[in-house]
């Protein structure tokens, strides 16, 4: 079958992505999310209870992440299932009342008549390799804790397990990691404990008592891995000690070519012209900062070991990111 004369080959990607982005939203906080309370940042969190509104909202490409995700969870609850093994309470609501404490448990596996707790995460293929060292199998948390604490949302996932098994009096929970790219399962078993839930529940004490005074906990020392990239940035406005300091800059000329390179989409010149502005301004003219914030702007720069340099635009207001790369 050939296309009339006329027709035109639909745009299938386009449809989408434009999809994707009409499910880009974030919605009202009024508890401390047990998938969150291991953060770096006890402010986040102040920020996620009182000004939930406020935060900046990911591009459609975290959106389809998130999307595969949740895809990728669905479809190994079908291969346990077919497999045999029994997994029930599936997306179950979770409140410790006392706490203000909420969460969603993925499911509890029966094992010999004793609750397991389950929880399943995709990763992308480097991220699993680096934790799952000896391929799928199983895996004691021991082993693999090095790796969860190299970066701040794999930190989360043990105070995640740790908030569960407290509410569900359950002593061990099966943390199971799957490789998006391959497929590949690795099972990390999570014992429960005490010490460290209690740390978090003293943290759910303290985050609730600073909503209630509606006083924000103090900024974290600067972090590019976490300050850089928190949904608040604009509304923390964190100081900047180091090093490597965050430029607040005023400049008319330089918002507005921010502006045209973003709503520049049907218009591919206009679009290179604004880009190769800013990319030229900013690293000649803000060549010492890696971050400089324009109006509602951050723009972070940065060179890899080989000399690549990388520029990554993102509109505070929650219109999304673009993360572009420029070589010497």
């Amino acid at each position: 079958m050939t296309l009339m004369q006329g027709q035109q080959v639909p745009d299938l990607v386009g449809a989408v992505y434009e999809k994707a982005r009409t499910e880009i939203r974030t919605y009202p906080c009024h508890s401390n999310r047990a998938s969150a309370l291991d953060g770096p940042c006890e402010r986040e969190l102040f920020y996620w209870r009182t000004q939930w509104e406020k935060a900046s909202l990911h591009n459609v490409d975290l959106e389809l992440i998130f999307r595969e995700g949740r895809n990728q969870e669905s479809a190994v609850i079908r291969d346990l299932q077919d497999a045999g093994v029994e997994v029930i309470e599936q997306q179950r609501p979770l409140e410790w009342k006392e706490y203000q404490i909420t969460g969603h448990v993925d499911g509890v596996v029966n094992i010999d008549g004793t609750a397991v707790l389950l929880e399943i995460k995709s990763m992308a293929d480097h991220i699993w390799r680096s934790v799952a060292k000896r391929g799928s199998g199983v895996y004691e948390w021991d082993e693999v804790a090095p790796v969860f604490a190299t970066r701040p949302w794999l930190r989360k996932y043990y105070g995640q397990l740790q908030i569960y098994l407290v509410c569900k009096e359950c002593e061990q929970a099966i943390l199971l990691c799957k490789n998006k790219g391959t497929g590949a399962l690795a099972q990390i078993n999570v014992s429960l404990d005490l010490g460290y839930a209690e740390q978090l529940v003293q943290r759910a004490e303290r985050i609730n008592a600073a909503v209630a005074e509606n006083e924000a906990p103090p900024r974290i020392a600067w972090d590019a891995e976490v300050c850089g990239r928190c949904s608040f940035l604009a509304v923390c406005h964190p100081d900047r000690v180091n090093e490597n300091p965050l430029v607040y800059v005023e400049d008319s000329v330089a918002e507005e070519k921010l502006e045209q390179r973003a709503t520049a989409e049907d218009d591919f010149r206009s679009y290179q012209d604004a880009d190769k502005w800013v990319k030229e301004w900013v690293w000649v003219k803000y060549a010492e900062a890696p971050l400089v914030n324009v109006g509602e702007w951050l723009i972070e720069k940065s060179v890899s070991r080989t000399g690549r340099k990388s520029t990554k635009i993102r509109k505070l207001d929650g219109l999304g990111q673009t993360d572009d790369t420029v070589e010497e």
